[in-house]
């Protein structure tokens, strides 16, 4: 199965939400995620103008399809390039050519991602360098970066480490042993389903299975304690729970936050 972007992007938050969408699967996107999508698709359009407007003779051309029609002059930019080779996919917001220095008069062709935040996280750098790998590899040319525009003063940042295209290919790799697995992975509930279309279906999976994801405040590190000493379920934990006798003291100390309680 071709691994794309929305793929890629879901597996950077979820394991169970990549697996899903690679079954097709469908669920109700909430208005959250629907009110996100819409800010950043204008933001993409209020940014994509100041790329030309650095260069002298750029131009923007859309629905750009194949090697053929990528740009091949200094500052041109092409959106809606579909990047594709035989296990990976990806519909670039834009595709720009810069000269390489040294005056050889070869240009580099390299993605442009943009982000309306004002901070950068690894999970958008990832996404703009899993845009460059797969232009590099249906190009047949070395990575050479991808360009982040981000944040209200349309800032402007070039991903161009070896090391995170290499955690690209690695990740890639994981997703199409996940999406070949016969059944979906371990079920955990994360802050990210708050914005997922399969919010519904996995927090009734949850309540069925009773599982420990169910407590938000218990971080994966002590999940896994847990899980360690065969303690799988709210119902298995919540009695491992023992009053401790409080000692005499001048100034009593706070409780500490016990989750079998």
């Amino acid at each position: 199965m071709t691994i794309t972007a929305r793929l890629f992007d879901a597996h950077l938050h979820c394991r169970t939400k990549c697996y899903l969408l690679s079954r097709d699967e469908t669920g109700t996107v909430p208005e959250y995620a629907r009110w996100q999508t819409a800010r950043q698709e204008s933001y993409r359009k209020s940014a994509l103008p100041t790329l030309t407007n650095l260069v002298t003779h750029g131009q923007i051309g859309k629905g750009i399809l194949g090697i053929s029609s990528l740009p091949d002059v200094d500052g041109e930019v092409a959106t809606g390039v579909v990047a594709r080779t035989s296990s990976m996919e990806s519909c670039l917001q834009a595709v720009e050519t810069v000269p390489v220095k040294g005056g050889s008069g070869k240009q580099k062709i390299r993605p442009v991602l943009f982000c309306r935040s004002n901070k950068l996280g690894r999970t958008e750098k990832l996404m703009a360098v899993f845009d460059a790998v797969v232009l590099s590899d249906m190009l047949g040319r070395r990575f050479s970066g991808a360009k982040i525009v981000y944040g209200e003063a349309h800032s402007e940042t070039v991903v161009s480490s070896r090391a995170m295209a290499e955690e690209v290919r690695k990740r890639t790799a994981t997703i199409a042993t996940l999406i070949a697995a016969p059944s979906p992975p371990d079920l955990i509930l994360i802050r990210h389903c708050s914005e997922c279309e399969f919010q519904t279906q996995c927090r009734q999976r949850a309540v069925e299975k009773d599982d420990l994801s169910l407590l938000s405040s218990m971080s994966e590190k002590e999940r896994k304690k847990f899980n360690e000493r065969g303690i799988f379920t709210v119902t298995q934990l919540s009695h491992t729970f023992r009053p401790r006798r409080r000692r005499k003291q001048r100034e009593p100390k706070p409780e500490k936050y016990q989750h079998a309680l």
